[in-house]
């Protein structure tokens, strides 16, 4: 498992991101797309007060000590393509052993939610529902029977 934090940039920037890269680091972790996951809070960077958020961006790599001879490549690749997305850039790496990393699958579903898996609604439908009164959003004073 690879799991690249990103600290300080909208989370849609991060999963467009992740879309678009997966594969080429994929190619530089010299692993399979499917060891990689990205995890993008909704936060915060602030130095002395200010805000910093797509100013200065923090990314974390969490990966298997066997990735480290790689760092260097890694490294370059995360810079040149978040710079088009934030002005500074501060990347961690930390390391496990991968006798500290457990994972569990379900067999009954599939690893990821991709585009090809996803349950598309049918919005046509939902035009023909009536709407009655009761559906409707009361906007009338509901405290004028408590009024002097």
């Amino acid at each position: 498992m690879i799991l690249i934090k990103v600290y300080g940039l909208d989370q849609y920037i991060v999963g467009n991101y992740s879309k678009e890269n997966t594969k080429n680091l994929a190619k530089l972790f010299e692993s399979k797309e499917e060891e990689i996951m990205f995890y993008s809070p909704n936060s915060y960077i602030f130095y002395k007060g200010v805000e910093q958020t797509s100013w200065n961006t923090v990314i974390e790599v969490v990966c298997d000590e066997k990735h480290h001879p790689l760092q260097a490549n890694i490294t370059k690749y995360l810079i040149e393509s978040f710079k088009l997305f934030t002005i500074n850039i501060h990347i961690i790496f930390t390391y496990t052993h991968s006798h500290h990393i457990f994972e569990h699958f379900n067999k009954e579903y599939p690893q990821y939610i991709e585009d090809k898996n996803l349950v598309k609604v049918d919005n046509e439908n939902l035009d023909d529902v009536d709407i009655t009164d009761e559906d409707q959003v009361y906007t009338g004073d509901v405290f004028k029977k408590f009024k002097k």
